[in-house]
Order: structure tokens, then sequence, then C-alpha cells
């Protein structure tokens, strides 16, 4: 049989392979047949097509240059040679050989989409914007033209022109998986959760990038607080993509958020074993060591990450803030100055200082709040320190805090943040004025003034009406008799409403096992909860049978809680703005604080130096309260 004759036949026994899907056959068909005819261009040509579908980019660009030199007048080998060019990053060269294809097919859509691609990645938008225009113009129901369009579209922050370009695109192929993956991605942004999901699982189903649909898929959940199914849909991912990092990582976070911190300890643990370098799963891990009792293990492994990564801010935040919940104070203010939040308000007032005078004396400081209404109660603590160092404070406070504080004389003057669009106060007028938010006061005071710091300051003194206090007595005397105990049984903002981000801020209690805690006990049982859920009243009295009294209205008028948490015997709840009022009242309370801890309850023990008179159930690294709950119960007995 002659060599011609040989590398024939060699080419169908590839093709065959090939068609079967037995890639490892057919390369070795191919590659038998280049070396019994060195001139067959179409063996060079299927061999590339075969090495590049399985990632070997450098060898399917030699054999399809080869293919090209053997055939230049072939358009799919440039074709072929364009597509691999433009995998292994060298885009000039892709749109050259592109370039090439067209010249010889100048009617073929593909091979100018493929210039226009090349022409994006390379920021050459408005050149790849009009070759994808006169594509899908030419060609309207060629999907990757508006594709294309789409891309550029997102990349420009055109929401509305990226979603119809994929829209088309997914008109023109209905089983365009990156186009369901990207318009998801433009949905998701825009909040429009429910379109999004659809997209997301659409691009499961079709696309070629499953992984990053899977993670989409799966971070979608976990931002409307659908927890159990994020854990679920992550297990899923990982039966098929067990190498992947990111969803060991998410997957763990799933776990973390339901308070299951010694089940996300494993993924978490596997995530950075498979993403060494990536600072979002090693600092997740660092916080995991740590909630679940390996404090200095933790501790250290986000310290050293600080270290390596000195710029990076957020690394910094949540370094401080596991440093604070150690109780590790001048470390965790030093690296609480780089909070989001702050850096956000920086934004709109740049002459805000983290630091203070070296001499106080006689300065006019002028502290600005910062979040809520009981981190304006929280950080007030320090405003007394500074008064006593010699400077003259003011404070701008929400106006719902106004006669409380100014009955609390922490300051020298109270004066309310302003409403309407602009709420930029301007800088402070005096000379050698400072504004400052009132979260970098304890920073400033512990950089400049730590012998003063030795202790933690108390909580802020606060005072109720006594009018008040005479009223709300004769209104709980007709609901019942003393001993009175307040409930609160959720607090911060809901997954499905904040988008997201601050978990540690929302804290829920289940309404069953909350009740049942409640059972038998002698007490005039009240609710106080902020905006209760419709019937939650209702299902709180049944599990602890007997009526629970509905004063959650009082919330409405901080003065008429205030006046309240002063008279009732007992309070129960989660951490939130009453919290703080019960605290500068000197009255104790009983915090049910959930996993992983906000900072201010720290990670472990019975007490918070924050709040001496205050007792503090925790819930289980298993996620579950009952143990808390067994010991509220017995201790309220």
């Amino acid at each position: 049989m002659s060599k011609l004759n040989r590398a024939r036949k060699l080419l169908e026994q590839g093709l065959q392979s090939h068609r079967a899907g037995d890639l490892g056959a057919a390369e070795k068909a191919y590659a038998r047949a280049a070396e019994a005819d060195p001139r067959n261009s179409d063996a060079f040509n299927l061999r590339g097509v075969v090495v590049l579908s399985v990632g070997q980019l450098p060898l399917a660009v030699t054999l399809f240059r080869k293919a090209t030199a053997l055939q230049p007048g072939t358009h799919g080998y440039w074709a072929n040679l364009g597509n691999a060019l433009f995998e292994t990053g060298d885009y000039t060269e892709s749109e050259m050989a592109y370039r090439r294809a067209t010249g010889l097919a100048p009617s073929n859509p593909d091979y100018a989409i493929g210039i226009a691609n090349a022409l994006a990645v390379s920021g050459r938008t408005d050149d790849a914007k009009k070759l994808f225009s006169t594509v899908s113009a030419q060609c309207p129901g060629h999907a990757a033209a508006w594709f294309g369009l789409g891309k550029i579209a997102q990349h420009d922050g055109d929401a509305p022109l990226a979603l119809e370009c994929y829209q088309r695109a997914l008109q023109a192929d209905p089983n365009h998986g990156n186009a369901h993956l990207n318009r998801g991605t433009v949905l998701h942004a825009l909040q429009r959760f429910d379109e999004a999901e659809q997209c997301f699982r659409q691009a499961i189903t079709y696309g070629t990038q499953r992984e990053m649909a899977y993670i989409n898929l799966v971070s979608l959940l976990m931002q409307q607080g659908k927890f159990t199914e994020s854990d679920q849909l992550a297990r899923t991912a990982l039966t098929e993509l067990p190498q992947s990092a990111e969803l060991h990582r998410l997957l763990a976070a799933a776990h973390a958020q339901q308070g299951q911190l010694d089940a996300a300890l494993a993924p978490a643990q596997q995530a950075a074993t498979l993403a060494p370098g990536n600072a979002q799963v090693q600092m997740a891990l660092g916080g995991l060591l740590f909630e679940t009792g390996l404090t200095e293990q933790g501790l250290a492994m986000l310290d050293q990450l600080r270290l390596k990564l000195a710029g990076d801010t957020h690394v910094a935040y949540v370094t401080g803030v596991t440093h604070l919940t150690a109780g590790n104070f001048a470390e965790g203010w030093r690296d609480f100055i780089h909070r989001e939040v702050r850096q956000a308000k920086m934004q709109t007032r740049p002459w805000l200082r983290a630091q203070l005078p070296t001499d106080p004396r006689g300065i006019s400081v002028r502290l600005l709040r910062e979040q809520g209404l009981g981190d304006e109660l929280f950080f007030l603590r320090y405003a007394p320190l500074l008064k006593t160092l010699g400077a003259r404070v003011t404070y701008i406070t929400d106006p719902k805090l106004t006669s409380i504080l100014t009955r609390a004389h922490c300051v020298d003057q109270i004066i309310e943040e302003p409403g309407g669009p602009d709420k930029v106060l301007p800088p402070d007028a005096a000379e050698n004025g400072v504004d400052m938010l009132i979260g970098d006061l304890p920073h400033a005071l512990y950089r400049d003034f730590s012998a003063q710091c030795a202790d933690l300051p108390p909580p802020l003194p606060l005072t109720a009406v006594p009018e008040r206090v005479a009223a709300m007595r004769e209104k709980l005397s007709a609901l019942g008799p003393p001993p009175y105990l307040a409930l609160t049984w959720r607090g911060g903002v809901a997954p499905h409403e904040q988008k997201g981000k601050w978990w540690t801020l929302y804290k829920n209690i289940g309404l069953d096992a909350f009740g049942k805690t409640l059972a038998g006990l002698p007490h005039t049982l009240l609710a106080v909860q902020r905006k209760p859920l419709p019937d939650e009243i209702r299902q709180l009295s049944a599990a602890a049978g007997a009526p629970i009294h509905d004063l959650c209205g009082v919330n409405d008028d901080l003065e008429e809680m205030l006046a309240l948490l002063a008279i009732v015997d007992e309070y129960v709840g989660v951490s939130n703005t009453n919290m703080h009022l019960r605290a500068g009242l000197q009255r104790s309370a009983r915090v049910l604080v959930p996993r992983p801890s906000e900072w201010r309850w720290m990670a472990y023990g019975e007490q918070s130096p924050w709040f001496p008179q205050f007792t503090v159930y925790r819930q289980g690294i298993d996620g579950t309260w009952q143990e808390a709950l067994d010991r509220l119960r017995a201790e309220l007995r």
C-alpha cells in the first residue's frame, strides 16, 4: 500500500473515532496519517481540532500553522488557527488569521465574528461593535453577532441594551448557554432575581461554562437567604466539578450562614487546599477556624494574610473585626477603619479624619453618625472620654435619638442630621476643627491616648422620662401582673431585603423553639419586636401556651421604648437597638447570639465585656439553639 493510500485510510479511521467521541484514538490516527504523508494538510488540521478541544493550545497552534503552510488557500484552516491563537491570548495574530480566512471566504459571517471578538478583547471595542453590528444587520439570525454586541454593552454598563442583545441571541439560538449566563449576570446586578435564576439554570443546561453558571446560581440563592437550597445545589455541582475551589467555598458559606460552622469547616479547608492563593478562600477558613474553637490558629492565619496582602482593605477589616471578637482591641480598632461603610462615606466627605490632634484641648471635634441607631448608642460611650481630654464635642445624630441624647449630656452639642437630597454637612468651620465618624473614635483614642483606654468604657448612661415611665407602668398593669418579660426574636434586615451582605447583622430565632422555652414561666409576656410579620405573635403565643401581649408599636417612639425597657423585669432577644437602650439604663438583659457571632458579643463565654450586665446565650456551632434555649429557660425559672 502506498504512503498516500495509507494516509487516506488512517484519516478515515481517525474520522470514525472522532465522530464516536474517542478523541485519543482519533489523534493517534491523524498523527500517523501525517507521518505517512507529511504533505497531507487535512491530517495536521484534524489533529489540531482534536488537541484544541482538549486544551493543548500550543500544539494546536503548531498543527494549524503547518496546515495553512501546506494549503494557504483553505479558509477553514485559517479560521481554526485564529480560534487556537485566540484561546492562547494572542489576539493580534488571531485577528490576522481570521482576516486571511475572511479574504478567502468573505461571505462567511463566522470569520467576521472572529475578527470582532479579537478586536473586542484587545480593547478596540468601537471597531468590534461596528463589525458585530454589520454582521447582525446582514444576518439577523446570527446568535454570535448579537452575543458580541451584548458583551460590549454589558462592559459599557448599558444594561438595557445588553439584555436586548442577549435576548436577540437567544431568539436566534435558544440553546446559547453563554447568552443565558451573561443575561443572568446582568439581571442579577439589576436585582431581578427570579429572571436571573432562570437564566443561570438554562446556562447550566446548555452552556460550556457550567462551573461559572453553578457559582452564579449558588451565589444568587444565598443572596436571597435560600441557604438550604444553595447548600443542596453546591453539593450537586461538586459531584460534577470536585476541583472547584469556589464551589467548595460557597458550600462552606451556605453552612456558615445557617450557623452550621462545624459542617462548614471541611469544605472551607478543601477550598483552601485547592486555591492556596485565593485571599477570599483563605480568609473564610481563618474565620471558621477562629469561630470553631481554633482561635489562635484562625487569628494567625488572618494575620499572615493581612501582612501578605497589605493593600487589601477588606482582608484588613475582616482581620480587625476578628481581633475585636477575640478581645484584642488595639489591633482590632487599628483595622476597623477599613470598613466599607467608612470608605463609602469618605467618597462624599473627604475631609473626615481618623486621628485626633496630639493635644485636643480646646479643639472642636464634630462626630458624625455612621450606621444604625444601635451603633450610634454603642460608639457614643467613647464621647465622654473625648470630653475629658479637653475637646469640645458636637454630635450629628439621627433625629430619633435627639431627645434621649440631650438628656445623656455625653457631648457639648447635639445636632440633628439634615434630611433631603443633600445630607452631607460641610466641614466644621471652626479653626483646627475635626470632623470624624463616630466609629473612628475608638481607633483615634487607642492610637494616641492608649493610657486612657486601658479599661473599656461602659455603655452610655441613659434616663427615661418619668412621665413616660409612669404611663407605661399603667399600661403594663392593665395587661397583667409583674414580673414582665419583653421579647424580640429577629433583628437586622432580612436576607431577601438586604441583597446579601452583612449576614451577621441579621438574627432570627425560630418561633416554635423560642415559644416552648417560654412555656410555663411566671411572667407576663410582652412582644416588642420591630415590624413583626403577620401571625408571628400568634405563633409564638401558641408555642408558649400563654398570651403574648403586642407592644411592638412602641418601637415607633424610642422615648416610649426607653420607658418600657426601664421597668420590665426581664428582656430576652437578639441584638438590636433596644439592647443598647437597655444597657444604657444599666438594666440586665439576656441576649441570643447567632453564629458566626458579631464582634460586640465576642466568640465565646456567657458575657461580653461591652455589656457586663447582660448574659449571652450562643447558638451552637452545629447551628442548633436547643442547648442555649434550655439554659435560658432554666435561668429564667
